[in-house]
């Protein structure tokens, strides 16, 4: 279940009920099993919204934001002067290319010519530049009800960073596009894809055709020791990443503490190890 904080009192009231019923030995709060998704996603947003505030420092310039009208009045949009940070500019460059299927078209003709040409480069591991071709995409938007679509938004854009420039510097309605992302709003972009990247463990774990309870603790404990190793990585000191990862980070801590009230995971792990196990036509032979 959810972490609702109704989905608590119903484990309580059902109980009661089997109490009533004549079982006795149900245990509401070791019976709760968590939704890991769910948790790894409150992190995450935690750690988003901090991203946001971080947007609204003083030193992004302001933009014009459209917010819905106070008189209610239907279609009507107040503009409000907002600062514009990374995160802020990335929302308005997606919504501006996929407004029309013209723009979209168009971006996916700068990447099919760009890639005809030898446009598109990457660095590798030597230091150098290598070219490489872009898959035929679009950009992606940051839907709310999509618990990743933040991380994938930014990874996208970054993955589109040159042909989306070239879009930007060719297309004629892109003149009334102000607030374009700068050189050094892609690089913290990096750095907040980089933060956002070890959510991803719960899509893993989605993914998985029989996704196991037994993989909670390590996929979590993977989780946290990522955060908390970027927050002492002096590489990203400069970055100054601490309070954009602290929001999620205590709370995953704070959830991670709640999976001690049942004992199901550590059940669920000495079971599933000797289930793969037992599966498994190499481990399985006798003798092993």
């Amino acid at each position: 279940m959810d972490n609702a904080s109704n989905n608590t009192t119903f484990m309580q009231h059902f109980s009661v009920l089997l109490a009533e019923a004549g079982i006795l030995d149900f245990d509401a709060k070791d019976n709760y099993i968590r939704c890991f998704a769910h948790i790894i996603n409150l992190c995450a947003q935690a750690t988003i919204k901090a991203m946001e505030k971080e947007d609204s420092h003083e030193i992004h310039s302001e933009t014009d934001t459209e917010t819905e009208s106070d008189d209610n009045t239907p279609g009507q949009v107040a503009r409000l002067r907002r600062r514009a940070g990374p995160i802020r500019r990335c929302r308005k460059m997606v919504a501006f290319i996929r407004k029309s299927g013209q723009r979209r078209d168009e971006l996916l003709r700068i990447i099919n010519e760009g890639n005809e040409a030898g446009l598109w480069t990457e660095f590798n591991v030597g230091g150098g530049t290598a070219v490489v071709a872009l898959s035929l995409v679009t950009v992606l938007p940051d839907v709310k009800t999509r618990w990743d679509s933040v991380f994938y938004m930014l990874r996208r854009l970054r993955y589109l960073q040159q042909p989306i420039k070239k879009f930007f510097n060719m297309h004629r309605d892109a003149q009334s596009f102000s607030h374009p992302l700068e050189n050094r709003h892609w690089n913290r972009l990096e750095i907040l894809e980089l933060i956002l990247q070890p959510h991803t463990v719960q899509t893993i774990m989605s993914s998985e055709n029989t996704p196991i309870l037994a993989a909670t603790i390590p996929a979590f404990e993977l989780f946290l020791s990522a955060w908390e190793a970027m927050k002492v990585d002096q590489d990203l000191a400069e970055a100054n990443v601490a309070p954009i990862i602290t929001p999620g980070l205590n709370l995953a801590k704070s959830y991670y503490k709640k999976l001690d009230d049942s004992k199901a995971y550590i059940l669920a792990m000495c079971y599933g190890s000797n289930s793969y196990i037992a599966q498994d036509p190499i481990l399985s032979r006798p003798g092993r």
